[in-house]
């Protein structure tokens, strides 16, 4: 007969604001914290989902050059700036 096992446990933090770039420091210290507290953990591992964004407006980035997004003000300025100096 099939039996479901648990083999891991998710622990998933996300934040809106750009707090969460700082809190690196801090999961380390819960990680090490759940060594020291529970038993028989064979590991246990920080991973980092990152997303690209508008470094101006901070909306999610669409398109495939790098360099422009047409998501704002300031982008469309920068873009114009680029197009002027080629």
């Amino acid at each position: 007969m099939k039996k479901i096992k648990v083999v891991s446990y998710w622990l998933e933090i996300r934040s809106d604001d750009d707090s969460i770039e700082h809190e690196h420091e801090s999961l380390v210290k819960i990680k090490n914290a759940i060594y020291r507290h529970v038993d028989n953990i064979d590991s246990c591992q920080i991973k980092t989902e990152v997303v690209s964004v508008c470094e101006y407006c901070g909306r999610n980035w669409t398109e495939d050059s790098d360099k422009y997004n047409a998501c704002c003000e300031q982008d469309e300025m920068d873009q114009e700036k680029r197009l002027r100096l080629n």
